[in-house]
């Protein structure tokens, strides 16, 4: 990815993806070589579903990108 992009993660509480309860959103540099990453530590505080949102804050758009889950539940939709 080129360095001109800053992309942030979210979690959301249930269905209401406004509904955020966790968040990186660390600027990028924009230095040339640096790579965007972005990375949370997340635990639930309660049952239930939390969605995953990944949105870009700057730059062009990312014909892919990659995304690590560690977690010993279910993941609904993932490819």
């Amino acid at each position: 990815m080129e360095q001109t992009r800053d992309l942030d993660l979210f979690i959301a509480a249930g269905d209401d993806v406004n509904n955020i309860v966790a968040r990186s959103a660390d600027p990028q540099s924009r230095d040339a070589g640096h790579v965007p990453f972005e990375w949370l530590i997340f635990r639930a505080p309660a049952d239930g579903n939390y969605e995953l949102a990944v949105r870009r804050f700057g730059g062009s758009v990312p014909d892919w990108i990659q995304l690590v889950v560690w977690t010993t539940n279910a993941i609904e939709h993932y490819a």
